[in-house]
């Protein structure tokens, strides 16, 4: 009986042990953040057969009226203060309203894994009406998914629309200049523009936290590609964009991924438009006339130069 009792104990012990080392193993597998390690199909990640979206915009601010510009900001749960700043400065309903050209503006967003902050975010929602929230895990590893989230809406969502700019909420766009630009294209598909950066090299050293091994990226130099702090492309070129996405393994160099490595497969040319900068603006508020993007704007930033650009004056104090 003793023995047996013993052989029951060590057996249950076994099983728990092998409970707890698949319960690591399984934590390990399926940590929000996507690493090096994980599985490089993005569908795994968007799931394009299944409704992901936890939180639309409402009819004032969404897609399917076909704004000739539709722009999506990617941007954090914690990050209300800057969504504000856009809200009341270049992205206002105001200035919108203003504009030769029907353009709308949505923010996008994934979930936090601590609840108080999503009810923050679902609060902000119905006051504002203006956030994308998909179900992924929001940080910076997993901005490949949230882009490819985005592309995944505009498919679904909004085919109607002539261009998408991707954008981020650390940054200052000039919509008129933009808007500009684009009417003076002569042809409206097609497109990609931006920022362009051509020949450059994968880094291989592991310490860079722009590190790219050849098991993610073999190739000796990234296709030409836009900077991911701000892009334009037509609808076409953003659902062959998406579409080749989901065939590609995917890297976490978002711009290099989709307007380099996913253009390219789909035979689409990036092209450098004047005007999109990526530098950051280091706390200067004093930009270009034919400025469209400015890098690195803090909410601060984001008033001054609007009340500079608009109004002729500021109170900014160069102290960011």
């Amino acid at each position: 009986m003793l023995n047996r009792l013993t052989f029951t104990g060590r057996t249950i012990l076994s099983c728990l042990l092998l409970l707890l080392c698949l319960l690591s193993f399984l934590s390990i597998l399926y940590r929000p953040d996507w690493t090096l390690t994980s599985p490089k199909n993005l569908s795994l990640y968007i799931k394009p057969n299944e409704n992901t979206t936890i939180i639309s915009p409402n009819e004032n601010h969404h897609c399917k009226s076909s704004p000739y510009l539709y722009i999506i900001i990617c941007s954090s749960v914690n990050n209300q203060d800057q969504r504000n700043a856009i809200r009341n400065t270049w992205g206002s309903s105001q200035h919108l309203e203003a504009l030769n050209y029907s353009v709308k503006i949505n923010f996008i967003l994934g979930h936090s894994e601590i609840n108080h902050d999503n009810d923050l975010v679902s609060i902000e929602a119905d006051k504002y009406g203006d956030i994308i929230q998909e179900n992924f895990h929001d940080s910076y590893n997993n901005l490949t998914i949230k882009v490819g989230m985005i592309l995944k809406w505009v498919n679904k969502n909004c085919k109607g629309i002539k261009y998408l700019m991707k954008t981020d909420d650390d940054m200052f766009v000039n919509i008129d200049n933009l808007l500009t630009a684009l009417s003076s294209k002569p042809h409206d598909t097609n497109i990609l523009i931006g920022h362009l950066v051509e020949n450059q090299i994968p880094i291989r050293d592991s310490s860079n936290i722009w590190y790219t091994p050849r098991s993610m990226y073999h190739h000796d130099k990234f296709p030409d590609f836009v900077s991911g702090t701000g892009y334009v492309m037509s609808i076409d070129v953003a659902i062959k964009i998406y579409n080749a996405s989901l065939k590609i393994p995917f890297i976490f160099l978002e711009d290099v991924y989709f307007t380099g490595i996913c253009a390219d497969n789909v035979g689409v040319k990036p092209a450098h438009q004047l005007g999109f900068s990526f530098e950051p603006r280091r706390g200067d508020i004093n930009i270009s006339n034919n400025s469209i993007t400015s890098h690195q704007v803090t909410v601060n930033m984001m008033h001054a130069i609007w009340n500079m650009s608009h109004h002729g004056y500021t109170n900014y104090k160069k102290t960011d």
